[in-house]
């Protein structure tokens, strides 16, 4: 796996490049005023120069992509190595895109109401993102049957309460992987080895357990299915996941760590 999530990035990169192209190819046909704010019904409330809205975003689609591929590099691949930001980043690249590609299109007499415009792009952009999603589950699927028997390894049975929020579900573990190195957790967008030597417990939990951190997403969640409490040395927040058969993973875990090597 490559160390840097640069790559991963070029597709958003892709999308904002397109886009600013063609804001600047369209601008000489842009009427000499548009509308540069709308209300929430999307009535227009203020009017500028298109070179405002150009310039606007020509510099705010960058900023974007620069930041969260920043705090990807400097944050978060350090803890899961993967697409998760990169995706995220896709994601805003694109809304963005429909924005201002029907703020440009209502200008040009291409489509009358800006509502219409929106509710199209952002359905195709979040049908997308779904059928992106399951594909690389599918993908996943693949590549773990290939792992053949490992000591222990199961697809993890999430709760149908994280599918309601879409953008919860690339955070939810797919696979659990138990070997002599480690716990290995694969989700569609990242995967996690936690090396034996840093898993102090691994626990049923409770809905007092896991400290004042979890929260009540957390205690809800444990009503609708079974969890699983791993403790990580020398850090204050625990890992939670849900196997299918969690006794079972309690006592393979338990057998590793009987046996877990030093650091």
């Amino acid at each position: 796996m490559s160390t840097s999530p640069i790559r991963h990035h070029l597709p958003a990169l892709l999308i904002i490049i397109v886009v600013i192209i063609a804001g600047v190819l369209v601008l000489p046909s842009l009427p000499e005023e548009v509308p540069i704010h709308y209300d929430a019904a999307g009535n227009p409330d203020a009017y500028g120069p298109p070179t405002t809205v150009v310039i606007l975003f020509s510099i705010f689609l960058p900023g974007m992509f620069v930041f969260i591929l920043l705090s990807d590099i400097l944050m978060v691949y350090r803890i899961l190595p993967g697409r998760l930001m990169a995706a995220a980043n896709t994601i805003c690249a694109a809304t963005m895109s429909v924005v201002y590609g029907t703020a440009l299109a209502v200008n040009l007499g291409r489509i009358e109401s800006i509502a219409a415009g929106l509710t199209i792009g952002f359905a195709a952009v979040f049908g997308a993102c779904f059928v992106l999603y399951f594909r690389e589950a599918r993908r996943l699927d693949e590549s773990t049957a290939a792992l053949g028997s490992p000591a222990y390894f199961e697809k993890t049975r999430p709760s149908w309460f994280f599918y309601l929020f879409f953008f919860t579900i690339p955070l939810v573990p797919r696979y659990l992987l138990l070997n002599e190195t480690g716990i290995g957790i694969l989700g569609v967008l990242y995967r996690v080895t936690i090396p034996w030597y840093d898993v102090e417990s691994v626990t049923a939990m409770g809905l007092t357990q896991g400290g004042k951190k979890t929260g009540l997403p957390v205690k809800i969640y444990h009503k609708l299915t079974d969890l699983v409490l791993i403790r990580i040395t020398g850090k204050k927040s625990s890992l939670i996941i849900s196997p299918e058969k969690r006794e079972e993973y309690l006592r393979t875990a338990s057998s590793f760590m009987g046996e877990k090597p030093t650091a």
